[in-house]
């Protein structure tokens, strides 16, 4: 699943009110893999078809034993709650390569935890 545009035409991004963390690397990198994987047609459709230079997925994992991640948000913190686990994620890819075979068509700009 993808995020609807922003109003201005580009995609949602990370909000600037919270905070998010993988608790290490290998968490981070399969969430972002499996974030790919799940909304492959949709990075091969981007590829092809649009002219915008960043793609933002996400994926959920509801049944998943362990989370992937925390999520705090600036209200929680001033309430002094502790932040929550979660178990889904957002990837922002970004276009990248000049289309020649053996380069890389698209970078990640940018992967984190989020509560859906």
């Amino acid at each position: 699943m993808t995020t609807p545009p922003a109003p201005s035409g580009t995609p949602a991004l990370a909000r600037a009110d919270r905070a998010a963390s993988f608790p290490d690397r290998a968490t981070a990198q399969w969430a972002t893999q499996q974030v790919i994987s799940q909304n492959e047609q949709v990075v091969h459709r981007w590829l092809a078809q649009s002219t915008r230079q960043r793609l933002v997925l996400e994926a959920a994992w509801p049944s998943r034993p362990d989370p992937v991640g925390t999520l705090l948000t600036t209200g929680m913190a001033l309430a002094g709650q502790e932040p929550i686990p979660v178990r889904a994620a957002r990837v922002v890819l970004r276009r990248s390569g000049s289309g020649e075979p053996g380069a890389h068509p698209f970078t990640v700009h940018s992967s984190l935890p989020v509560d859906l």
